[in-house]
């Protein structure tokens, strides 16, 4: 994930598959998403024929 993080600009999408499949714990994918979120990139989560955008 770190070099992930390196990698990400603002105004990029982030897409993945399930959220957890970033880190292996709640309060991690919590942190990764806030930090993500004060660059300016956002999480998209395509999971069982759904999609959802997380914002801001």
């Amino acid at each position: 994930m770190i070099e992930l993080q390196n990698i990400v600009q603002k105004g990029d999408i982030l897409l993945v598959t399930k959220l957890d499949i970033i880190p292996r714990n709640a309060v991690k994918d919590i942190e990764i998403v806030k930090e993500l979120f004060s660059r300016c990139i956002r999480v998209h989560v395509a999971t069982n024929h759904t999609y959802q955008t997380f914002d801001r």
